[in-house]
């Protein structure tokens, strides 16, 4: 501070010019202390210059500071792997902050989110989410612990992605949820490889199911096809002694008819066990469906429309011609079943790699839970006492043998779809 070295100054330099002068002690003093007050105004404003000038400098520090410090924690937010976010605790999830990583996940800006602006983050979570979800959220926040949940959303597009949220309640000086603070993490393509695994495990559980089944009726098969025989051909033998007695005949003629049911039967059992022999050549499954076309059309009730879309090129298949066509008979019988007051069959085929696809859907009744993990199994009916429950083991069996897999696709009310795969000559 130079205040001191300003007032001595002013004051020597006065009194010194008061002595030379002759000016009196009353003049001498009035004039020191205006010597004074002068030097600490001259030295005040050159001390507020100093401190604006400070003062300046600081602002201009600290604010660029102040801008790194933001820039470095927006970067670090919106590098996590996920979403950070705060919301309140409210109905709606009332977003005060939310990263932008949100829109590359969903489509939607953060700024569409705070203070719900356009929408509420609670509009994109998926309709058929379980209640149980939130309430698991809600009970974690009530008792002051973190919560994990996961929960579907629609994004922009429609589509549903699985998200898995981790947080936390903040309280207040009350104790009361001011807010919630968490995380975000996309778990889409975990979820659907999970849900990929579960369902070609299952598969290969009724694979294996199915495969067991087919062994025991394949042995019933062959046992029954021994007795059947002689049945068959004794009666076959007996009708033309009994010409005179038209009353036996027709008892002949039932027999006849019934063990011929039977043979047809066995036939099946047989195939689903791969008991059967088959006759095999290389087929173009596209002319294979166009020549069925007539037998299934005689097969299928006029208020059915059959409709075939075909792939052009396809590559050929090694199978048999008679059992394939039993597949599209089987199925397109099924499908009937299904359309009591009429419907379409939509008979497709396609190339998938070096696989060629043939495709069977309806318009029916779909197809439940329950029917979809008991089809293919033997006698396993949803027609009661008129059906054998053989007709989709049949088909099953028929796919084994070619090698092939067959898919179901239940669509609800909007009917069903069963893709079979085929391995290409």
């Amino acid at each position: 501070m130079r205040l001191l070295p300003f007032a001595l100054e002013g004051i020597l330099i006065f009194i010194g010019f008061f002595i030379l002068e002759g000016i009196p002690p009353q003049g001498l003093v009035t004039m020191t202390i205006g010597a004074v007050l002068a030097s600490v105004l001259i030295n005040n404003r050159y001390i507020s210059g100093e401190m604006e000038e400070y003062l300046k400098k600081e602002i201009v520090s600290r604010t660029r500071e102040l801008r790194e410090s933001e820039r470095r924690y927006r970067t670090l937010v919106n590098n996590i792997p996920g979403v950070a976010y705060r919301c309140r605790d409210d109905e709606y999830m009332t977003m005060l902050f939310i990263s932008d990583e949100i829109e590359r996940l969903t489509g939607y800006k953060s700024s569409d989110f705070i203070e719900n602006r356009i929408r509420s983050f609670r509009s994109i979570i998926h309709p058929d989410n379980p209640a149980s979800t939130g309430k698991a959220m809600r009970d974690a926040l009530k008792n002051d612990v973190p919560f994990r949940i996961e929960y579907r959303i629609l994004d922009r597009k429609g589509q549903t992605r699985w998200f898995l949220e981790k947080g936390a309640g903040v309280k207040d000086d009350k104790g009361s949820v001011a807010w919630i603070d968490g995380v975000i993490i996309d778990i889409t393509e975990e979820k659907l490889l999970a849900l990929e695994k579960e369902k070609w495990e299952e598969q290969y559980r009724q694979a294996q199911r199915l495969e067991s089944i087919g062994r025991l009726a394949g042995g019933i098969a062959h046992d029954l096809n021994n007795l059947l025989t002689p049945v068959l051909g004794y009666a076959e033998l007996t009708s033309p002694l009994v010409e005179d007695n038209s009353e036996a005949k027709g008892y002949i003629g039932e027999i006849i008819k019934a063990a011929k049911r039977a043979r047809d039967l066995i036939l099946q059992l047989l195939t689903l066990s791969r008991g059967q022999k088959l006759a095999m050549e290389e087929i173009d499954m596209n002319s294979l469906t166009e020549n069925f076309s007539g037998l299934l059309r005689k097969a299928v009730r006029d208020d059915i429309i059959i409709d075939y879309r075909k792939a052009p090129e396809l590559p050929l298949l090694w199978g048999s011609r008679s059992q394939l066509e039993q597949i599209i008979l089987n199925l397109a019988v099924n499908a009937q079943d299904a359309m009591p007051d009429g419907g379409e069959i939509v008979i497709t085929t396609a190339r998938d790699g070096e696989r060629v696809i043939l495709t069977v859907s309806d318009t029916g009744d779909g197809i439940d839970r329950e029917t979809e993990e008991h089809m293919f199994e033997p006698f396993f009916t949803t027609k009661g006492p008129g059906g054998t429950g053989l007709g989709l083991a049949t088909v099953y069996g028929i796919m084994q043998q070619h090698n092939g897999n067959i898919h179901v696709e239940p669509n609800g009310e909007r009917g069903a779809l069963f893709r079979m795969e085929f391995p290409s000559i």
